[in-house]
This record gives structure tokens, C-alpha cells and sequence, in this order.
């Protein structure tokens, strides 16, 4: 019985790290720019701001987006019908030989989504925790 418990508390340990993982305050600029920092990826100072409205339900766009952040922890369809903000700043240590965006979509000062794209021709978006920067 003591092992079955000892499991239990262990499987809820990580099950709460992992959720905490990917709920980062997000409210100020110090804030976002150490979200993004966590995962490894160094920016420039904000360059966009915008709001945007999630769509409910989700359309094809957003269904194939939400794949992109699921790989990363997120699940945007939770805020399916919510208006939310999207900063982006310019990463500088990225593989990629042209400019490099990080995107991070804040709701209620929580940071529910980001990815890291390229708007260069043939250019590229993945998941903000996939390893593609310079050390």
C-alpha cells in the first residue's frame, strides 16, 4: 500500500510540474521576454503588438496552429472565442541565416501560446521548445 502511494504522490508531483511548466506570467514585457528565455532564445525588444481573436470553433488555420503548440505543452483550443494578445520580437541566436520571430500569445497575463517563424520566402514556423539556436 505505502508503494501504491508513494507512486500516486510522485505521478501528481509531475503532473503538476508539467502544468505549472507552461503557465508563465506573461503581464509585462520583463515577464515575456523571460518566457521565451526559458525555452532557450534570446530576442530583441518587442517589434509588433496586435490582438487577435481566437476563432470558436477553431478553424482549419488555427486546428493546424494548435498541432504546432501541442508539441510545446499548449492547447489554444481552450480559449476558443477569446480575444488574446500576440507579441512578437526578433530572435537573435537562431540557425536560420535570415530574421527570426518569436510569437507569444498572452490571455489574462498568462502565456498560452508561442512559436518561433521566419516570413522569408519558403520560411518556416515550429514549436517555441524545438532546439534550433546557436549556443
Amino acid at each position: 500500500m505505502k508503494k501504491f502511494l508513494c507512486i500516486i504522490v510522485v505521478l501528481g508531483v509531475i503532473v503538476a510540474k508539467t502544468v505549472s511548466s507552461n503557465t508563465y506570467e506573461a503581464e509585462t514585457e520583463k515577464g515575456r521576454i523571460k518566457c521565451i528565455s526559458q525555452y532557450g532564445w534570446k530576442v530583441s525588444e518587442k517589434i509588433e503588438e496586435a490582438v487577435i481573436s481566437i476563432p470558436k470553433p477553431l478553424n482549419l488555420v488555427y486546428i493546424r496552429y494548435n498541432e504546432i503548440q501541442k508539441r510545446a505543452g499548449f492547447d489554444i483550443s481552450e480559449y476558443e472565442g477569446k480575444k488574446v494578445c500576440r507579441y512578437t520580437y526578433k530572435v537573435l541566436n537562431h540557425s536560420h541565416k535570415g530574421d527570426v520571430y518569436a510569437n507569444i500569445f498572452v490571455c489574462d497575463g498568462k502565456m498560452i501560446a508561442a512559436d518561433i517563424m521566419s516570413r522569408d520566402i519558403g520560411g518556416f514556423m515550429h514549436e517555441i521548445n524545438r532546439k534550433e539556436f546557436i549556443e
